[in-house]
This record gives C-alpha cells, structure tokens and sequence, in this order.
C-alpha cells in the first residue's frame, strides 16, 4: 500500500489487515526453521530461488520443495480459519 492509501483505510479494514498480518506470523513459526527462513528470503526480500540457494549453499530444488512446503502450509492453516 502507498502511504496515502493507508490513511483511506476504515477501522474494519485495519483490523482485517492486522489479523491476517498475525495469521501469517504465527504460521511462519510454525514452519521448520529453514523452511521459514527461506520463504521470508522469496517472498518478504523478494530474492530469486537461485540467490537463496547461493546464499544459503543449497540447491535450487531444495529451494523450491521448501516454497511448496511453506506454500501448502499456508493453504491449509488459512482454509481452516
């Protein structure tokens, strides 16, 4: 959001934000530690899946099972709430 954005916002929409912003943090602790770490790297940093495996001394394949594993987490811990 662009800072003039914000200030449009109504109290409902703060509030959803605010809750889907702590869903997302309580399922990134959930993840194994690696797995979180490298999902923060994707999508938080916005690095590319061969920069985290540089950076981290992996593969690309480990990357990317590691997306799929955090993704498919996110998917069912979002689908039950």
């Amino acid at each position: 959001l662009r800072n003039n954005e914000t200030l449009n916002e109504s109290p409902a929409d703060i509030l959803q934000y605010t809750e889907l912003e702590e869903k997302v943090s309580g399922i990134m602790r959930r993840l194994p530690e690696r797995c979180g770490q490298i999902f923060y790297m994707s999508r938080f940093e916005g690095m590319k899946y061969s920069e985290i495996a540089e950076k981290l001394s992996i593969s690309i394949k480990t990357v990317e099972s590691n997306i799929g594993r955090a993704l498919k987490e996110f998917r069912k811990q979002l689908a039950e709430r």
